[in-house]
């Protein structure tokens, strides 16, 4: 399938209230699927094209909402053909420190020289097949730091991506609820038990095991391996897992 046949039917039901706007649309998702790392600039070569681009997200019928919608409906369908699937979790950092001009960048943690690094953050939840195999993105927010928190605490993301994209799996699926170590807190394996869902959570605290006297790395450090991975890593170049 070529990507605008999959573009075409990933979107088939997206609409903007006039037909200009969808066929711009999937003109411009041609052109960012090839070259997704890309700035516009660098990715739309057309000047006209680039004018085009602009007005079209800049259109006041054009959001991210609709896209994702459609995305997640077609990702659903997908879903409905694996019993089980794992979603995975996590958090990525935007940093914009060479574009301080832009509007509403938020401090993102650290530093750039005398500056705060400035940026937005964004959180996904990717669905994947027991054959690791992507079916899609089922649940994602963006936010910055400028703006009035949209959490009572940021880390409440967790727990509410858990129950979005459980929200939105079809009968029959079950979901395992993938995440590292910063989703290792009293509000997200509550979430999970609470609502009887299976989970893989990377520790980060060494907490008590329920009506023991010892703690999980101690309990761990008893039990026998039954299985053990080698994972590529990009810094130390391999490490081993052991389950």
């Amino acid at each position: 399938m070529s990507e605008s046949d999959w573009l075409e039917k990933e979107f088939k039901n997206i609409e903007f209230g006039d037909k200009r706007l969808r066929d711009r649309f999937f003109s411009m998702a041609n052109i960012f699927s090839r070259r997704p790392d890309e700035t516009i600039n660098k990715a739309v070569v057309n000047f006209a094209d680039k004018k085009a681009t602009y007005r079209l997200f800049s259109h006041k019928n054009f959001s991210s909402d609709k896209i994702l919608f459609e995305h997640r409906e077609s990702t659903s369908s997908r879903l409905q053909n694996e019993s089980v699937a794992l979603m995975i979790h996590d958090s990525s950092f935007f940093s914009f420190n060479s574009k301080r001009s832009i509007k509403g960048l938020g401090n993102i943690g650290g530093k750039a020289g005398d500056q705060e690094t400035h940026g937005f953050i964004g959180h996904y939840s990717l669905a994947v097949n027991i054959n690791d195999v992507p079916l899609g993105v089922m649940a994602l927010s963006t936010w910055s730091r400028a703006y009035d928190d949209m959490w009572e605490k940021e880390s409440d993301r967790w727990a509410e991506a858990i129950l979005e994209t459980e929200k939105h799996c079809p009968k029959g699926t079950k979901l395992i609820h993938v995440a590292d170590r910063e989703a290792d807190q009293f509000e997200v394996l509550f979430t999970l038990i609470k609502n009887n869902k299976d989970f893989i959570i990377r520790s980060k605290h060494d907490r008590i095991i329920e009506n023991g006297d010892h703690y999980l790395r101690w309990h761990l450090n008893k039990k026998k391996t039954d299985h053990e991975f080698k994972i590529f890593h990009t810094k130390l170049k391999k490490m081993w897992m052991q389950l």
